[in-house]
C-alpha cells in the first residue's frame, strides 16, 4: 500500500509544473538611479542592500523611487499605566521604472515588529534601532523578490507579443 501511495505522490509532484528557480537569473538587473523620501535610516539600509544585490553588467536598467514611513505606537501598558511594549511599523512604496522596456510598477510592502521597554533609555534606542534594521532588511528582500517577479512577467509578456 505504501508503494502505491509513494508512486501516486511522485506522479502528482512531478506533474505539477513546478520549476526550480535558476539562481543565475535572479537579480539580473542594474539600478541606474535611486531617489528616496521619508525615513533616512530605512532608505539608507534599503539602498545599500539593493545596490549590493544587483548585477552591474546587466542590460536591464532600472530607476527606483523609494518612499518610506516609520510608525511607532504603544503596544502594551502595565497596571501602573507605564509603557511596556512598543510596536514599530515600516511601510515602503517603491516605484520601479524599466528604462529599456519603458514600463513601470509599484511595490508596496509593510513590516511590523515590537520590542519590550527596558529601564534604560539607551537600551530602548538600541532595541528600536535593531528592530528597524531587521525590518528594513526583510523589506529589501521582498523588494528584490518583487522586482524579479516584475521583470520575469514583463519578459514573458514581451515574448508573447512577438509570437
Amino acid at each position: 500500500m505504501t508503494k502505491i501511495l509513494t508512486l501516486i505522490f511522485f506522479i502528482i509532484v512531478t506533474g505539477c509544473g513546478f520549476k526550480a528557480v535558476n539562481l543565475s537569473e535572479t537579480n539580473n538587473f542594474s539600478i541606474s538611479e535611486i531617489t528616496s523620501t521619508g525615513d533616512k535610516k530605512i532608505n539608507y539600509i534599503i539602498k545599500n542592500k539593493l545596490i549590493s544585490n544587483t548585477n552591474n553588467n546587466s542590460i536591464e536598467k532600472l530607476k527606483l523611487t523609494i518612499d518610506s514611513v516609520k510608525t511607532k505606537t504603544i503596544k502594551e501598558r502595565n497596571i501602573k499605566n507605564e509603557i511596556t511594549k512598543y510596536k514599530v511599523s515600516v511601510a515602503v512604496l517603491v516605484n520601479v521604472n524599466s528604462i529599456i522596456k519603458d514600463n513601470s510598477n509599484k511595490i508596496s510592502i509593510t513590516e511590523d515588529g515590537e520590542y519590550n521597554v527596558d529601564l534604560q533609555n539607551a537600551t530602548n534606542r538600541n532595541k528600536e534601532k535593531n528592530l528597524i534594521k531587521s525590518l528594513s532588511q526583510k523589506i529589501t528582500n521582498k523588494i528584490l523578490n518583487e522586482i524579479n517577479n516584475y521583470l520575469n512577467d514583463l519578459y514573458l509578456k514581451l515574448n508573447r507579443r512577438k509570437h
